[in-house]
């Protein structure tokens, strides 16, 4: 079971082992498929990728994992094996990636046309030798022959689908130097027109969207494309595949996802185009200043995020407040703006006692006052010109006039847990760094007024008269400033070291950064981006294990427990020969382009 829930879930897509490869005519399989696919991938050389995946530590270890251990008792991987077991049955023979593998020369493709049937088609390069080498050619017996009218000959198989709810073929033909599998005949005369050139426009070459991004893409070891807004509709991809929210999703149209190995990184580059045309950032950010950044971070920081924030005040507000402010802030979930008995509870419509029925023998004064209560009944969200509304807008408009002068380019965002000793469980030490364009035009005096100001906020301090002051702090030549609550055992602080303005929730984290002097070139893009993610998955055992071994200790009998501490960690020891993961972004009108590096340990290469 292991190995056919594996040999699926890398055909369709999975993570790419073998050496790059490029062509004349790089996507040339695509124009044998027939339009309306929902995914299709493409292999440069299977056979060698296949042979790679089967050797590969990734794949034992991944198949040891606790991910790995849950995922295949769920009903997306029992209903993949099931189905995968029908079509065994019906062909006679176990049809796994090995058996893909035997019947293809170098390059090959599969195209999904339905995630509930699985209905595909597999086309790869073959010869008549090793095409009658292959479990296809030496089981035709047990497959009904058909013979069409221009001589061609193909073979099916009849499948009980579904426990015999559906019924499906599993075809097959050695046709014009290609190995074709499909599950239905229309899919394999539909494959077959396009071979003859019968069916003009009617390949998925000829798909827009598709059209659209393989100009943007040179494939490399694996390639996958992905009719996005088809899957948005899809029941069985909302309901089985998708971990996420939908709506994040509904801004793609289309993607087409490239993987590439060398030996220090795994690559990966998406192309997605985009349903609306966004915004273009004004100024980009390249390595140099990233590699400027970075440097000022701890060596141990597992996880830090930049991104270009030239004239996006909301991104800076966003970035302080959560950094400086989110242990503080509580922030009320939206409710729908709907009358529904929904939003109240059990209580509100049945008594909890058995004399309480008397609270119903006539009507008080409370039904006047709750019976058509708008924000009880859940439609309204908050009110506009509430105290709260109010004062955030305010900080966000005192900030950007403090701010704005100096001419933010780049914001970086970053953070590192600190275990703490018992009873006390852990914290999240946060830091913002702004790189300014013109530090001398930082209004400082604004800058300190509007940080206390949210601050007194957030702590309800009503009298006006009430102060928090800041501090200047001096060690060594460095400076910085402290708005410390001694009762809470917390504060905030801030630095102006040169060109980059340092926010941070710990003086002790601040500290650090303004003392770093280091220089290291650790972003290895080559290109510009809008923004750019770092994991650092080397500090995992000493961060993420520590403390989701003290959640599971907390929680034996809660799932949650065991999710994150031995699903998840599961897949971090699997990645354990990565040193680190680079995400960056970039916008381009209706194009999204991201790349994913993964980055090897220096032994490991």
């Amino acid at each position: 079971m292991k190995l056919k829930i594996i040999g699926i879930l890398f055909v369709f897509g999975a993570i790419v082992f073998a050496y790059s490869q490029t062509s004349e005519k790089p996507f040339a399989n695509a124009a044998d498929f027939p339009r309306g696919a929902l995914i299709y991938v493409q292999f440069a050389d299977l056979p060698t990728f296949i042979k790679q995946l089967n050797e590969s530590k990734l794949k034992q270890d991944y198949l040891e994992s606790e991910n790995f251990a849950q995922f295949e008792n769920r009903h997306l991987a029992l209903k993949l094996a099931s189905r995968w077991q029908e079509f065994n049955e019906a062909s006679g023979f176990p049809i796994d990636l090995n058996t893909f593998g035997n019947v293809s020369e170098t390059r090959a493709a599969i195209a999904v046309y339905d995630i509930g049937r699985l209905d595909a088609v597999f086309i790869a390069p073959v010869n008549d030798e090793i095409f009658a080498a292959s479990q296809f050619f030496q089981n035709q017996s047990q497959f009904e022959e058909t013979e069409l009218e221009d001589g061609t000959h193909f073979y099916s198989a009849d499948v009980a689908a579904d426990r015999g709810r559906q019924h499906q073929k599993l075809v097959f033909t050695n046709f014009s130097g290609r190995f074709i599998l499909a599950t239905s005949e229309k899919l394999l005369l539909q494959t077959l027109s396009n071979i003859n050139g019968k069916s003009p426009k009617n390949s998925l070459a000829d798909e827009p969207s598709f059209k659209n991004l393989s100009e943007k893409v040179t494939p490399h070891t694996a390639t996958v494309w992905l009719d996005q807004a088809k899957l948005n509709d899809d029941y069985y991809f909302k309901h089985y595949w998708l971990a996420g929210n939908i709506e994040d999703l509904k801004k793609f149209r289309a993607g087409m996802f490239d993987f590439e190995m060398s030996e220090e990184k795994w690559t990966e580059r998406r192309e997605f185009l985009l349903a609306e045309t966004q915004t273009e950032n004004d100024e980009k950010i390249n390595a140099t200043g990233a590699n400027n950044l970075s440097a000022m971070l701890p060596e141990n920081m597992p996880f830090y995020k930049l991104q270009a924030a030239a004239n996006k005040p909301d991104l800076l507000a966003d970035s302080i407040e959560n950094s400086l402010y989110e242990r503080l802030e509580k922030k009320r979930e939206s409710r729908k703006k709907s009358w529904n008995r929904q939003n109240y509870s059990y209580d509100n419509f049945y008594s909890s006692g058995s004399d309480d029925w008397n609270n119903y023998s006539y009507l008080n004064d409370d039904y006047d006052k709750t019976i058509d209560d708008a924000e009880d009944a859940g439609v309204v969200e908050e009110t506009k010109n509430s105290p709260e509304v109010d004062a955030e807008k305010q900080f966000r408009n005192d900030l950007q006039t403090a701010l704005a002068p100096a001419n933010p380019q780049i914001v970086l965002t970053a953070q590192i847990p600190q275990m703490l000793p018992a009873p006390l469980f852990a914290e999240f030490r946060k830091t913002v760094i702004v790189t300014l364009r013109a530090p001398e035009n930082l209004n400082r005096e604004k800058l300190e007024n509007v940080l206390a100001a949210k601050l007194r906020v957030q702590l309800t301090i009503t009298d006006s008269a009430a102060k928090l002051d800041w501090e200047t702090k001096i060690e060594n030549n460095k400076q910085w400033r402290e708005l410390n609550l001694p009762m809470l055992g917390w504060g905030i602080s801030y630095s102006l070291k040169g060109d980059k303005l340092i926010f941070s929730n710990s003086a002790e984290l601040l500290k650090i950064i303004i003392f770093s002097d280091k220089k290291v070139e650790e972003i290895q893009s080559e290109t510009q981006f809008d923004d750019l993610t770092i994991i650092r998955l080397g500090e995992h055992e000493k961060f993420f294990d520590q403390i989701m071994n003290t959640l599971a200790k907390e929680t034996a009998e809660d799932v949650s427990g065991d999710f994150f501490a031995g699903n998840i960690g599961s897949l971090l020891n699997v990645a354990s020969d990565v040193s680190r993961i680079e995400i960056s972004r970039n916008l381009f009108g209706n194009y999204l382009h991201e790349e994913i590096n993964f980055i090897f340990k220096a032994e490991n290469y």
